[in-house]
């Protein structure tokens, strides 16, 4: 084959007429024999899930789902949709909000952190909770917050957390990235000298790296499971609510210059 007449190249799906081939399989027998969680590891990781990674990504998907108006992307979402826009374009929309340095966009440097940590350990001969306590040292020298702990709800526990990191062990998941997870948790109270709880972007990115998944993919993951609580909010509101959402009179503060004149200030006066 010419690979120079095919710009554009794939190895995730052929579609023929009447035909659909995804990662190799009928589309009409995964449609029958895969949850939704297995359809999303086969197209990321181009294999079926092996004895309870399937199960495992199912739990992923439902953990995220949803965390209410209070945060910023569900708040985004409905906003739009009350300005009469498809519900596409209200997902679309908090989407553009989730995934910063302080909406869900963790995921990444804890991914990194921890994926860095564990290779770290083979390559320099580090044990577990020395491995942790350098990596929480590494972060207060650089003044960085240690990515993916603290939550501004749940302080003492975060209930989703520890459902994903119990099942992780039921179904024979967990592995040295949620092993340094926990480790750094541990060391990060040390340091801080109060509990900081594991939140989903940490347990996320553990499972992931632990589930195989390339590095650059695990972020995906909560974009997949929040988009389901988005399109939820966005229809609630179009349902619900009042057109044209917006920020109350009494909310508002203005803290600019008094009224002045023109005149007597431009630079174009006489």
């Amino acid at each position: 084959m010419n690979e120079k007449r095919y710009p554009w190249r794939t190895s995730i799906i052929k579609v023929e007429p009447g035909k659909m081939i995804l990662r190799g399989y009928k589309v009409e027998d995964l449609i029958e024999n895969l949850t939704f969680g297995e359809a999303v590891y086969l197209i990321l990781k181009g294999e079926l899930p092996q004895e309870n990674h399937g199960k495992m990504m199912e739990a992923v998907l439902v953990s995220t789902i949803d965390f209410g108006i209070g945060a910023p992307s569900i708040a985004t979402a409905r906003i739009a949709s009350s300005c009469g826009n498809f519900i596409t374009t209200s997902v679309v929309a908090g989407l553009c909000s989730f995934g910063g340095t302080y909406h869900g966009g963790a995921v990444e440097g804890c991914v990194k952190m921890l994926r860095d940590g564990v290779q770290r350990m083979v390559d320099e001969g580090k044990k577990l909770d020395e491995m942790a306590r350098i990596i929480v040292e590494e972060h207060k020298t650089l003044r960085r917050r240690v990515p993916g702990y603290g939550h501004p709800i749940h302080h003492e526990r975060d209930p989703r957390v520890e459902k994903l990191f119990e099942l992780a062990e039921t179904y024979r998941v967990a592995g040295n990235h949620i092993t340094l997870c926990k480790a750094v948790g541990r060391a990060l109270d040390e340091a801080v000298g109060r509990h900081l709880t594991i939140n989903p972007d940490a347990a996320i990115a553990a499972v992931g790296l632990d589930l195989g998944f390339d590095h650059r993919l695990i972020q995906g993951l909560n974009v997949i499971s929040r988009c389901a609580g988005l399109i939820a909010h966005a229809h609630e509101e179009m349902m619900r609510e009042k057109p044209f959402r917006g920020v109350g009179k009494d909310q508002i503060l203005y803290d600019g210059p008094p009224e002045r004149d023109l005149e007597a200030h431009s630079p174009h006066r006489n």
